[in-house]
């Protein structure tokens, strides 16, 4: 028998992989690296699904932005 997927609610801060691909306009095998790799805030949770906390996740896209706006001025 097949599990069934259970998805967050629409407005949860939690995402799922497939939420997060669409929300930063991305694939969703990219979305597993970064969270595999650590590059991108995430947590497993329950049966080892890979969830995001979009506050984490709008917080971490500010401070990569910024990150590039300096990297820029030095140069």
């Amino acid at each position: 028998m097949a599990k069934k997927k259970i998805s967050p609610p629409d407005g949860s801060d939690i995402l799922d992989v497939e939420q997060t691909a669409e929300y930063f306009g991305a694939g969703v095998r990219l979305i597993y690296k970064m969270a595999k790799d650590g590059s991108l805030p995430a947590f497993k949770f329950g049966d080892g699904c890979w969830r995001f906390n979009r506050s984490a996740l709008v917080e971490w896209s500010k401070s990569q932005a910024f990150d590039n706006l300096t990297k820029r001025e030095e140069d």
